[in-house]
């Protein structure tokens, strides 16, 4: 029994032809062929191996080690992103409407007299005296003889009444009024009452924007200074960026929790329907998403690049 363990544990050994079926996982199914086209190539190459260990460069030259972290593409690309979101501040950040009904003035009646039945003169009872032509009906009197005697509007028919009436419709526009991050700084003082005095989801978005408006400031400036200030070993310097870049998400953040705040509502301080239609009865998530305009986008699209170009490096 003891022999039979022996014999199964021994490893047979692999001859030479069946080792080159196991390289590189069957990148060479069988033997490989010869790596240079000719001899020529072939020291030409390792004459250039050893010219580079002479100078005691061991990487290749196409090695990706070698190629630049932030490159002056990334220089030129993460300085558009920070300039972009510092004009963002004056762009409209803020947008509310007010929706104003006009009604259309209802159309004239135009009157015109009622037409006039034809009267044949064959009805009319007549006696002949003398070749004159009198009637003898009491009914007829001299003036309906002359009524009857004038043309009416041709072939003896005469104007036709015509009534029109055009149901009156309403006419909605919409008065916007919009404002800048900057304009909305330079007006917390009477939009920050109306904000901070709501209820609890409106005032936290509120003090999150405003900490958003002054990361518009700080960390463009940071990011420029982590391009352009920051001095030593370039491996270093891009661990340094790729840090600093991080916290471009912040303001993204920002924008989520605000999201989330609007859920939890409250009613307004002021009458909301007299001044802006737009804001609703109460402050949700339609009030948040209308209110914002597309500066805060266009802020947003720049922290969220910058961001990205950070995972990059």
């Amino acid at each position: 029994m003891s022999d039979k363990q022996q014999k199964t544990s021994t490893p047979t050994k692999v001859n030479e032809k069946e080792r080159w079926k196991y390289i590189g996982f069957d990148v060479f199914p069988g033997e490989p062929k010869d790596l240079f086209k000719s001899e020529e190539e072939k020291m030409k190459l390792v004459e250039g191996v050893r010219a580079r260990l002479a100078h005691h460069e061991h990487l290749r030259t196409d090695c990706t080690l070698l190629e630049e972290r932030v490159s002056a593409f990334d220089r030129i690309f993460l300085t558009i992103a920070s300039v972009v979101m510092v004009l963002a501040l004056f762009l409209p950040w803020y947008s509310v409407y007010n929706e104003i009904v006009e009604t259309a003035k209802p159309a004239q009646v135009l009157d015109q007299p009622t037409p006039t039945p034809p009267v044949s003169t064959a009805e009319i009872p007549t006696s002949t005296t003398s070749g004159e032509t009198v009637a003898t009906d009491p009914a007829v009197s001299d003036t309906g003889l002359a009524a009857l005697a004038e043309p009416t509007g041709g072939a003896g028919i005469g104007d036709e009444e015509l009534i029109t009436t055009v149901m009156a419709r309403k006419k909605i526009h919409k008065e916007f009024e919009r404002r800048s991050a900057i304009g909305a700084l330079i007006s917390i003082g009477s939009v920050g009452s109306a904000v901070f005095t709501s209820g609890i989801g409106l005032m936290l978005t509120g003090l999150l924007y405003i900490i958003f408006t002054l990361l518009c400031l700080a960390l463009p400036a940071y990011n420029l200074y982590g391009i352009y200030g920051l001095k030593g070993n370039p491996d270093e310097l891009a661990l340094k960026l790729k840090k600093m870049l991080k916290l471009n998400w912040i303001p993204l953040l920002i924008f989520a929790a605000g999201l989330v705040f609007s859920f939890l509502g409250g009613e307004y301080s002021f009458n909301a329907a007299e001044k802006f239609s737009s804001l609703g009865a109460g402050y949700g998530p339609l009030a948040y998403l209308g209110t914002l305009s597309w500066g805060v986008y266009i802020s947003l699209a720049g922290f969220i690049l910058c961001a990205a170009k950070g995972v990059e490096i």
